[in-house]
């Protein structure tokens, strides 16, 4: 189900942005913010392989959805990004997948 912004920004081929997200957001438009929308089949794969490789945030099984702070999140996190400092640090690599 997409949402009315969601159509409207399709309409007018404006981005989708983190700040017109719900909490809780669907696979697709996770996979376009993190991806893009030229990538975002490749999505499923991508994130079962963080998540059993990584600790990648899971599907809530209440709400049955990802929470989006939380893939963020992630993703700041892996990259060593500190949103709390104003001179934010960021390495060249991101640290290593850990494996099970």
């Amino acid at each position: 189900m997409t949402t009315e912004h969601e159509n409207k920004a399709r309409e007018s081929r404006e981005p989708l942005r983190p700040d017109d997200l719900p909490l809780f957001p669907s696979e697709e438009q996770i996979a376009i913010l993190v991806i893009g929308e030229a990538r975002a089949k490749e999505w499923p794969r991508i994130a079962k392989a963080l998540e059993e490789a990584d600790g990648f945030p899971q599907i809530d099984e209440h709400v049955g959805a990802r929470y989006w702070p939380a893939v963020a999140g992630y993703f700041h996190n892996r990259w060593n990004v500190d949103l709390y400092n104003s001179e934010a640090r960021i390495r060249i690599a991101p640290r290593p997948l850990r494996r099970k």
